[in-house]
């Protein structure tokens, strides 16, 4: 039996067998012939560059399903590796060094060596991903981008990444589990969020100079990365970066950082010390919510936006408390009287705090402010307040009946949601807004009053609890 091409014009016949290692069907196109299935049955398989006489230009799905084959050795003078099939059995791979456009290999998980065209300059989406066996690779010195989960969920230890590199996309060595250690070369300016996530061996990394920001979840779950040193230029840290590397001891912030944002070390339960360098401006929401181990705040002191005493970090001359940090283990907090705002998820997470006592004229409890401190039983609400964030008292399962002012008129969604030991609350103020769950308890015999503190002290206990929809526009912001 003889292996055909056909195109639409033509029937190219070849002379070899089924049984030849060069046994192929496919089809002739303006650049040349394109290969599209493979009929032989060798183990070992030689792609040629020509079959009688006309030139291979391209291989498109040769090896779809074909699980004998072991080793594929791809000649040089091949221009385009367009899908190389779902070869399931395939260990090796040689590709010659005239392919430049290499776009999937297909299904890869016993692949072990690979041996890639020299003059490559992309990497494509998923080109190896899910390459459980493949343990090292060499990659070319053209190599300019690593495209979207290049390498994602693939069996690296360690990959040696060229001068030539400049852009690592989303994804690309995420859960890489038994990746331990990356050097980003200078050339690399990019690289997108998710490029490490989940890499849970990976204790070092070498960041590029080039760099400057560290985009979303980067290292998101590289639980054993240990240290890491941040390039001068970068200016932002954003949402989820470093959340949960719970191996992080310490880092120092480079002093032109301005940023760092929501969630960025949140639950690095090992981080004990921070430096904040003297251009840092902004926390996002819980940026270091749960690093119960965080107890050293230092600060270049030029910094004239934000400022640490006793390792709590204000700002704007400590009228705002910026961070109350976990590992202070304290079971009271007493705010100073300049503090007239607790910022974002200032005290999330906090275990160990009981009480607290608010500063006479405080104004504002921002959102999350003590989200999830599910030890807090007792806290003061001056008169002055009047603004309680969304879930800033989220989660504070033992916090028991409180007692709000007057001046108190904006309680935010979910603001004290799951407090399943606040059985009773009076609101004073009766034009409140109440936001969606503000005060949805989890506890079936809770009783929401809104009524003038005359009329608290006259009421019966059994008022029955009202209904908790928005009396007011939910874009208000006292």
């Amino acid at each position: 039996m003889a292996c055909i091409f056909v195109n639409s014009v033509a029937t190219l016949k070849v002379t070899s067998s089924p049984q030849d290692e060069n046994c192929f069907e496919g089809y002739a196109s303006v650049n040349g012939l394109v290969l599209t299935n493979y009929i032989g049955k060798q183990k070992s398989v030689r792609v040629p560059s020509s079959i009688n006489g006309a030139a291979v230009y391209e291989i498109d799905g040769a090896f779809m399903y074909v699980s004998w084959v072991e080793t594929i050795e791809i000649e040089d003078g091949i221009k385009s590796i367009k899908n190389l099939g779902n070869s399931s059995g395939l260990k090796n791979l040689k590709i010659g060094n005239s392919v430049t456009n290499l776009e999937s290999i297909g299904l890869c998980k016993d692949l072990q060596i690979v041996n890639l065209p020299k003059n490559l300059k992309t990497l494509h989406s998923n080109l190896f991903n899910g390459c459980r066996s493949i343990q090292r690779i060499s990659l070319p010195s053209t190599i300019e981008v690593i495209e979207d989960g290049a390498f994602s969920g693939s069996g690296l230890q360690e990959v040696e990444l060229p001068q030539s590199l400049v852009k690592i996309e989303a994804r690309a060595f995420s859960s890489c589990l038994n990746l331990k250690s990356v050097k980003l070369p200078s050339s690399v300016i990019t690289v997108e969020n998710g490029a490490f996530e989940n890499c849970a061996m990976l204790e070092e990394i070498e960041l590029s100079k080039g760099m400057h920001d560290i985009d979303e979840r980067v290292f998101s779950g590289c639980k054993r990365l240990k240290k890491i040193e941040l390039p001068k230029q970068i200016t932002e840290i954003k949402k989820r970066a470093f959340y949960n590397c719970e191996s992080l001891a310490a880092i120092v912030f480079p002093e032109y950082l301005e940023k760092i944002g929501e969630g960025a070390f949140q639950d690095c339960s090992g981080l004990q010390q921070i430096y904040l360098g003297q251009e840092i401006k902004d926390l996002g929401a819980h940026s270091f919510s749960a690093c119960g181990k965080l107890k050293d705040i230092k600060i270049n002191p030029s910094n004239k936006s934000l400022q640490v005493e006793n390792n709590v970090l204000y700002q704007n001359k400590k009228s705002k408390l910026v961070l109350y940090p976990n590992g202070l283990n304290s079971p009271s907090a007493s705010i100073p009287e300049t503090v007239r705002t607790i910022g974002i998820t200032a005290f999330a997470f906090n275990s160990d705090l009981i009480q607290v006592n608010l500063p006479r004229e405080i104004q504002r409890i921002e959102a999350g402010a003590f989200e999830q401190c599910d030890s807090l039983t007792t806290i003061n609400f001056p008169q002055g307040l009047s603004y309680i964030g969304e879930k800033a008292f989220q989660g504070c399962i033992n916090l028991t009946d409180v007692l709000f002012p007057t001046s108190l008129s904006y309680f935010g969604d979910s603001a004290f949601e799951y407090c399943q030991k606040i059985e009773k609350v009076i609101i004073p103020n009766t034009n409140a807004f109440i936001g969606k769950n503000a005060f949805n308890t989890n506890h079936e015999g809770t009783t929401i009053s809104i009524e003038s503190l005359q009329e608290a002290s006259q009421s019966n206990q059994g008022d029955a609890p009202l209904d908790l929809s928005p009396t007011t526009n939910p874009q208000q912001n006292p």
